[in-house]
This record gives C-alpha cells, structure tokens and sequence, in this order.
C-alpha cells in the first residue's frame, strides 16, 4: 500500500499533538526537583533541484523535521536527557521522484545519564560523538550537507570532560569518549521503518565493544580575543569485520565571531578533516575543507559556504565532490524564522543546482 501526503500530515499533527501534550504534563515548578525542561524545533523545507546534468538528480522534495529534546533534572548536576529526531528516514523509491512529507520516521537519536558540575561531565548511554563542528555550525540551509558526513551519533558508551581555564587564557574543555554503534531496538523508527543497522554488516565502531574513541580540545572565551573558538580532535573507529580495517581521523576547527558594532557582525569558520581508510577499507583516504562565511544585521542574516570532499582510492584513483551555498533569511521576534538560498553541487563531471526555502520555530519549556 502507498504512503499518502494525507498519511505523512497524519503521523506530523500525532506527534505535535503528543509534544504538546507532553509539555503540558510535565510542567513543574522551575527551581524544584524533579524538574523537566526542554525544546521542540520545527522545520519545514522545500529543495527544487532545477537543473542538472544528470535527468534522476532533478527533483522537488518538502519535508518536515521536528526535534523534540527533553532534560529530567533529578538534582542540578544529575538528570536524564533525550534527544528525538522526525525525519525522511529512507531514500525515494525511485531516483528523482518528487517527495511530498514522504518516508517520515522518528527515531531516538541520544538518551542518556549525565553528571554536570562547573568543571566535570560524564555521560552514559546512547551518545553522539565530539568530532568537527561544521556539521553543526556551518551556516545556511546547505552548509552542513557534506559535512553531516562526519557527524557521528547514535553510539552506545560513555563519555566525559573537565573544564579549565582562567579570564586571561581563555576557557577551554578536554573531554573523551568510547562507544559503539547502537544496534539495540532504539535504533529503529516509527511512522516510517528505516533499516536497521545490523552487527553481522561491520563497520566503523560496529563491533558490540568499547574499544572506539575519540578525544577532542574545546576552547574559548579568550579576553584578548573575543568570540574566537577552537576544536581539536582525534577518533579512532574500531571495525566489526576481521577482514576491515579501522578507521581513524583527526579535525581542526576555527570560528571567529567579529562584533562590527551593536547590530552587525560577521562570523568565518574554517575547518579541515582528514579520515583515513574511509569506512573500514584499507587504502581509502577522505579529506574535507569546509570554509564559511555568516554575517548577521539586526534580524537579518546572509551565509556562504563551501565545502571540498577529496577521495584517494586504493590503487591511486580518487574523485572530488564540491558544493557552494547561499542563503539569506529573517527572524521574527516570535521566534519564527525564514530563509531562503541557493546551492551548486558538483560531482563526478555533474553538477546540479538547487533551489531551498526553510520555516523554522523553536518551542522552548
């Protein structure tokens, strides 16, 4: 049977139904214990892929995301969170189909116990990793598409970091992790089934033990440099399969965030990651450079991003992937945000142009 446009509406008003109300159970007191909080984020976004070299990569998808994250505080250093994900969850069945709320699916992407005092944290459970910051922090609608690559979430483990610094040289975190990949039932979907990640299938930190890990260096906050920020991080993926390699990288990160005056400011970001024996083959070199621009004027912002990914093969060979974003956008004093941009993707001799509107509003409680 078909999923319909009606169906996807159905399973997008259940679940904000269901937010709401649950926003409205567990209401409490704000400096009483336990004590829930949290935020919603709503998204809704068009991408018309208008022109490309390739007639299946031409396309018009609207989609909604919603991101529900929840925070049971049982004390003000020790609480359970939850971070929720609602989503297109699986590819068109048919290349450059146009998709219309379709193959949504909500998933559980971190829930964990946490510790957190001025100067330690630890974590526990269904974890995402600290590597890179591009993924997160690259501006505009488009800026975090290559670099998602890189984004690890969804590990089981556990985690921590320590906190240092002083008002002259800056605040800084030294925090470490270890984990694997979550194979459990929490790693399926509703509304929409997505497939399931398998143990027997291998992979980076897909081997039911702790021995993946990453360690980052966070800092900030320096008196004589306002705004700056810095990332350090090295990760090692262990392979589930014998016949695999491990995989590991490194990543170095940059933001400057430069106050202009009261109302403008600009913000570059510049980050380089380095993996190597990509996904687990020997051999398999990626490298990513992602340089960003944002500028922001009273409600108004404007963002450029660029992202190269380069591939060495095993054998010598290897292949580029290039993409180029802009966009702009207002945000309302109701929270209510709009952007609208344009993206040039270029790859394997084709390049395709795309078209994107985003709707964004945050619930916070």
């Amino acid at each position: 049977m078909g999923y319909s446009v009606l169906d996807s509406w159905k399973n997008y008003f259940v679940l904000v139904a269901a937010l709401l109300l649950s926003q409205a159970l567990l209401a409490v007191e704000e400096n009483s214990f336990p004590r829930v909080s949290g935020s919603v984020v709503f998204e809704l976004q068009n991408d018309a892929a208008y022109d490309s070299d390739d007639a299946t990569a031409k396309f018009n998808n609207l989609s909604a995301t919603i991101e529900p994250a929840f925070s049971l505080k049982f004390s003000e250093a020790i609480s359970i969170n939850a971070a929720l994900v609602f989503e297109p969850v699986a590819d068109p069945s048919v290349p450059g189909d146009d998709l219309w709320f379709d193959h949504e699916g909500l998933y559980v992407e971190t829930l964990s116990l946490n510790y957190d005092s001025e100067r330690l944290f630890l974590q526990v459970g269904k974890i995402g990793v600290n590597f890179g910051i591009a993924w997160d922090a690259a501006p505009g609608i488009y800026g975090v598409d290559i670099p998602g690559e890189y984004e690890i979430t969804e590990r089981v483990g556990f985690g921590g970091g320590l906190n240092f610094g002083s008002e002259n040289h800056g605040q800084h975190t030294l925090s470490a992790s270890v984990f694997f990949t979550d194979t459990s039932l929490l790693a399926e979907s509703v509304f929409t089934r997505r497939e399931r990640t398998r143990r027997s299938a291998g992979g980076p930190s897909n081997n039911g033990d702790l021995s993946s890990f990453a360690v980052a260096l966070d800092g900030g906050e320096f008196s004589s440099l306002p705004g700056f920020r810095y990332h350090l991080a090295l990760m090692h993926q262990a392979n589930g399969l014998a016949s695999e390699d491990d995989e590991f990288s490194f990543a170095i990160s940059t933001e400057y965030e430069i106050s202009i005056n009261d109302a403008l400011s600009v913000t570059p970001l510049l980050e380089y990651v380095d993996q190597r024996d990509t996904g687990g083959v020997a051999g398999d070199d990626t490298h990513y450079l992602t340089a960003s621009l944002a500028s922001a004027y009273k409600n108004w912002n404007l963002a450029l991003a660029w992202t190269r990914r380069e591939t060495d093969l095993t054998g010598g060979a290897g292949a580029a992937v290039e993409q180029f974003q802009a966009t702009a956008g207002y945000a309302f004093a109701n929270g209510v945000s709009v952007d609208a941009g344009w993206m040039t993707h270029h790859e394997g001799g084709v390049d395709t142009d795309t078209l994107g509107g985003l709707l964004a509003y945050t619930l916070e409680f």
